[in-house]
């Protein structure tokens, strides 16, 4: 698998939700990451939202959530991703757009993001 999450084999769509479920978390846990790391993974969960099965559809909804908890910059970039799935003529994108989105503009979140911006302006 390269940098931009492209599989460097064929092997059927299940491959596209694992990338999701076991490459997803090691770059969410790395907390020094770029966050140009994280935009590629945006463009695949918009190529993927239209799969109808539950697992693919279930890992995307949470690969877009991570990201969008990550910090500010990505919160907004996760957003946009989410509302643009939401236009889609597709049931499975809508679903991950409105639970994306249910979550992600949430206080709680909301107030995380907040928090962050402010330790990381006493750092910087």
């Amino acid at each position: 698998m390269d940098e931009s999450g492209r599989m460097e084999f064929k092997a059927g769509r299940v491959c596209e939700a694992r990338r999701f479920c076991t490459h997803g978390p090691s770059r969410s846990v790395d907390k020094k990451a770029d966050d140009g790391r994280f935009l590629p993974f945006l463009t695949l969960i918009e190529r993927e939202a239209a799969d109808n099965r539950a697992m693919v559809k279930k890992s995307v909804n949470w690969a877009l959530r991570q990201i969008g908890k990550r910090n500010s910059r990505l919160h907004v970039c996760a957003c946009d991703t989410a509302r643009v799935l939401r236009e889609l003529d597709s049931s499975s994108a809508r679903w991950i757009a409105r639970d994306a989105l249910l979550e992600l503009e949430s206080e709680a979140v909301r107030k995380r993001l907040e928090g962050k911006n402010r330790q990381t302006a006493f750092t910087s």
